[in-house]
């Protein structure tokens, strides 16, 4: 569900909530666990207009939030089932011109292209091959989050963002660890 610029020891207790926005934007919030011997970006493709320009995402500080998917399952109680059976129903590139943004925890960017991403330092971006493998991400931006090394829970990081279709909601899905 995510893609690491390095090798991950692991990933765990995945969380996305989505939901539209005004004026055909989204808002995306993510929540994992994961560990990891040296610091890396945690990348998420989006689906942005062609177009949208380095600060068409607004990243969303849930610092003081930690506990966000924890009070949204609050919402959604599961009924027990009697008896037997299921229950019922981290960026350094700074100098390098994208523009760098403090999110709680984090430092965030947005790559608004493929290309773009020779603007970041190389331990926070994924070799060309990767993406030449998945070319339906062409088209994309991409959420960068800098991660610090070591096992941890994030907080969630949270944004919102210009869909190229305003009538989609998108999951990010697409999974790179290690390197593929």
């Amino acid at each position: 569900m995510c893609c690491f610029s390095k090798n991950v020891k692991f990933v765990a207790d995945t969380n996305i909530f989505a939901r539209p926005a005004k004026e055909g934007r989204q808002y995306l919030v993510y929540s994992m666990k994961f560990g990891a011997a040296e610091d890396l970006a945690m990348i998420l493709p989006i689906p942005t207009p062609k177009d949208a320009k380095e600060d068409a995402v607004k990243f969303i500080n849930l610092e003081k939030c930690p506990e966000f998917f924890t009070e949204m399952l609050a919402g959604f109680p599961i009924a027990k089932a009697a008896g037997r059976g299921l229950a019922a129903g981290g960026l350094g590139g700074t100098s390098l011109g994208l523009k760098v943004v403090e999110v709680g925890s984090f430092i965030a960017s947005f790559v608004p292209t493929l290309k773009d991403f020779s603007r970041l330092d190389e331990q926070f971006r994924l070799p060309n091959k990767v993406w030449d493998k998945l070319p339906q991400y062409k088209d994309f931006g991409f959420a960068v989050f800098q991660l610090k090394k070591g096992a941890q829970k994030v907080h969630p990081m949270a944004f919102e963002f210009p869909r190229a279709n305003p009538r989609q909601l998108f999951f990010p899905t697409v999974h790179i660890h290690d390197g593929t």
